[in-house]
C-alpha cells in the first residue's frame, strides 16, 4: 500500500514539475519594452532563481534592440559569468532607482566572475557595443522597470 502511495505521489510530482532542458537554452521568457534615456529595448525578464541563473546560457542569437533584464528581489553586489554563453555580451549594474552604475564587458565562454562595484537590483544583459552604439553609459537611466 504505501509503495503505491510512494509512485502514485511520485508521478503526481512528475506531472506538475515543469520540464527545464538542462542541456540546452531556456524558453524564451516574457517581455517587456523598457527604455534606457530614450532608446527603446525589448528585454527577456529573468525574475525567478533558475532564470537568473541560467540566463543567455546556450543562447546563438540575440537580435539588436533586445537583451535580457535579471531582476532581484532586494540590492546586493551581483557576480556575473558566461558559462556555456557564447554571445559576446555587455553588462549593466543598474540601481535600484533605474540608474546605469557601470558597464562591464562580457567575454564569451569565460568563467572569470564579474562583480558590480555597488549593490546594484537589476543587471541589463544586451549584444556587446550596443550601449555604446546610443551612446549610454553609466548614469543612463532605465525606465519601464518592473516595480516602477
Amino acid at each position: 500500500m504505501h509503495t503505491r502511495i510512494h509512485h502514485l505521489l511520485l508521478l503526481l510530482l512528475l506531472a506538475t514539475t515543469p520540464l527545464r532542458a538542462e542541456h540546452g537554452p531556456q524558453p524564451p521568457l516574457p517581455t517587456l519594452p523598457i527604455h534606457v534615456d530614450d532608446v527603446p529595448l525589448t528585454v527577456e525578464v529573468a525574475d525567478e532563481s533558475w532564470e537568473r541563473e541560467h540566463g543567455l546560457m546556450r543562447r546563438t542569437e540575440l537580435p539588436d534592440g533586445s537583451g535580457m533584464l535579471f531582476v532581484y528581489p532586494g540590492n546586493a553586489r551581483r557576480v556575473f559569468w558566461m558559462r556555456n554563453t557564447t554571445l559576446p555580451l555587455d553588462a549593466a549594474f543598474v540601481a535600484a532607482d533605474g540608474r546605469i552604475d557601470e558597464i562591464a564587458p562580457l567575454e564569451p565562454l569565460s568563467e572569470v566572475p564579474v562583480t558590480s562595484r555597488r549593490p546594484v537590483r537589476f543587471v541589463l544583459e544586451v549584444p556587446r557595443g550596443w550601449f555604446a552604439a546610443h551612446g549610454l553609459g553609466p548614469g543612463s537611466r532605465v525606465s519601464g522597470l518592473p516595480g516602477e
